[in-house]
């Protein structure tokens, strides 16, 4: 039935074909289909979602690195992967979590404090014994630094009974975990081995994207709210492997004074959303620059809130003029620009006159010398975004707002596996009339034992080579068990 079915209907449709009919009839099978089916098949697919950007085409072009969808993107990625970031080792991080960092924390958490008693002795503030010494980390994660640097806190008190090592007023001290991803601070509070510290009110956790400038902190555990002008004791933020992963903008010198902008273009080998970038853009994209010249007065224009951005970059533009023995006539360099932000905006929590010191460690250019004649802007990408974070500009950055900084000397070209500079940045001195650098002794010397002279970078070079030792190397020889004496032989019958 069913052949004879679809020759009648073959022949009906060449019978409408002979006599011109233009409609099309239907084959046996199409009839023999559900309204439903149809209905469906019927139905044209949905039109794309109005922000998809076609394969190929710009997802972005000529835009400010800082305005680029590449940090959207960046942000939804530890959003997504909450403390996989870490534990499924997608970030690394070992070089700057582990117990020897920690210990190097502390100890200048602790000098910060000891500096400041001195100070109150020239006339600063005195230390407040009835409020919390905090110390602020930025990008916890997954809370392996502040556990250790806990630890080492607990360690130090212990051997002195129970003190503080300071002199003076002996405030305690809060250790303040912040995170862009709520996932990871519900990770944190819900710890086995974070809940001791929590009991003694040792740590805190609070809501924060570094990549913009808070302007107040809410901490989750015990309620309290650090905002504007309310801290009155000197404050510690710790912002390890942060700085390269969060907004900056590409600048260009000539060294014939020429000062560019390097804007961004980004395109995809397949549709991008501009709305909400998937994570795994960043993996994919090409990044290409092009250069826009800025005047003087552009320049000014550019930072209209902040003049000393723009005084950094006039620095580097007379650095590169006199550089004429460099073989590269332009050099490109990073302002880290959400950096900047997040420090202004922390020292703002604090009373005038207290002092709020940033450390940072990271892959890092101390200095001008390391990367004059750069002719690119290197991106990593290890699952999130990252480039070199340029400290020799937040250096600048500090001493053109009246503070300073200590910062290590070696140079990030001669380090052998780990490239790794840190930096203490203070963005206002001035707590004792006349205050300089030199006059905090006790943080100078810390940071030059702990962070300088041997530091982290060393430490993890040092592990690398004995982690990576052969296994197979002859090893030496085991002593051997004396010989048994023989028995004697049994007579002869």
């Amino acid at each position: 039935p069913e052949l004879r079915t679809a020759v009648q209907w073959d022949f009906r449709w060449c019978e409408l074909r002979r006599n011109g009919e233009m409609e099309r009839v239907e084959s046996a099978q199409d009839k023999s289909a559900t309204t439903e089916e149809r209905a469906e098949a019927s139905t044209p697919p949905p039109p794309p979602p109005p922000d998809l950007v076609p394969a190929g085409q710009p997802i972005e072009k000529g835009v400010s690195l800082s305005q680029s969808l590449l940090w959207k993107a960046q942000v939804a990625f530890y959003q997504q992967n909450g403390v996989d970031s870490w534990a499924k080792k997608i970030v690394p991080n070992y070089i700057t979590t582990n117990p020897f960092m920690a210990e190097a924390v502390a100890k200048i958490a602790l000098a910060n404090l000891q500096d400041a008693y001195l100070g109150s002795l020239r006339g600063g503030p005195a230390l407040a014994e009835d409020e919390y010494a905090y110390i602020i980390e930025l990008g916890t994660g997954a809370g392996r630094l502040g556990f250790f640097i806990l630890q080492a806190l607990r360690r130090i008190r212990d051997h002195l009974g129970g003190k503080w090592p300071i002199l003076g007023a002996k405030p305690e001290i809060c250790y303040v975990m912040t995170d862009v991803a709520m996932e990871n601070l519900d990770f944190l509070m819900s710890h086995e081995r974070l809940k001791p510290y929590f009991e003694l009110g040792w740590i805190d956790c609070a809501l924060l994207d570094a990549s913009k400038p808070p302007e107040r902190l809410e901490l989750l555990a015990s309620g309290r709210v650090i905002s504007t002008g309310t801290l009155r004791n000197p404050v510690l933020v710790v912002a390890h492997y942060v700085l390269c992963a969060i907004e900056q903008d590409a600048w260009k010198v000539s060294d014939s004074g020429l000062v560019e902008e390097s804007v961004v273009t980004l395109t995809s080998p397949q549709p991008e959303s501009r709305v909400s970038p998937d994570p795994e853009m960043i993996k994919r994209v090409d990044v290409s620059f092009s250069g826009v010249q800025a005047s003087d007065s552009a320049l000014d224009a550019r930072y209209p809130h902040d003049p000393a951005i723009a005084n950094v970059i006039r620095e580097y533009q007379e650095l590169q003029r006199a550089s004429n023995g460099c073989e590269s006539t332009s050099t490109t360099f990073l302002i880290p620009i959400a950096a900047m932000r997040c420090i202004e905006a922390l020292q703002r929590f604090a009373q005038p006159g207290v002092r709020v010191a940033v450390l940072s460690s990271d892959k890092a250019f101390n200095r001008f010398d390391e990367f004059v004649g750069f002719d690119d802007y290197p991106i990593s990408v290890e699952g999130s975004l990252s480039f070199m974070a340029n400290h020799d500009a937040i250096i600048r950055w500090c001493r053109h707002r009246g503070g300073g900084a200590i910062y290590s000397e070696a140079l990030a070209s001669t380090m052998a596996d780990a490239c790794l500079l840190s930096a203490l940045f203070i963005p206002v001195l001035g707590g004792v009339p006349g205050e300089s650098l030199d006059d905090l002794q006790m943080l100078r010397m810390c940071f030059k034992e702990h962070l300088s002279d041997y530091g982290a970078a060393d430490h993890y070079n040092i592990a690398h080579v004995i982690s990576t030792t052969d296994t197979d190397a002859p090893k030496p020889n085991k002593p051997k068990k004396p010989n048994k004496p023989k028995k004697p032989n049994k007579p002869k019958k």
